[in-house]
């Protein structure tokens, strides 16, 4: 496991799903996080599918779901409906 998703363990105060998929959302736009394929810096990785089966990086995923404003994708993004940070 690696550093970011031992975070999410923490900040979300519970254990993550033993899936390798996570259902994650940003405002209206939703997609599946590919725990596998999210390493670190996960910013920079394409790790997030999109309902089309693109996959974008959690960066242009936050801009896609009209979130840029809050600059940082760990308050932008949400796991399972809960915010990362």
């Amino acid at each position: 496991m690696n550093i970011v998703l031992i975070y999410f363990v923490f900040v979300l105060g519970e254990k993550l799903p033993d899936s390798q998929i996570l259902d994650v959302s940003c405002g209206n736009l939703r997609g599946r996080l590919h725990r596998e394929l999210f390493t670190c810096p996960g910013i920079h990785r394409e790790c997030i599918e999109l309902e089309d089966h693109t996959f974008v990086t959690p960066k242009k995923f936050m801009y896609m779901g009209e979130k840029a404003r809050l600059k940082d994708w760990k308050n932008a993004v949400r796991i399972n409906g809960v915010q990362v940070r």
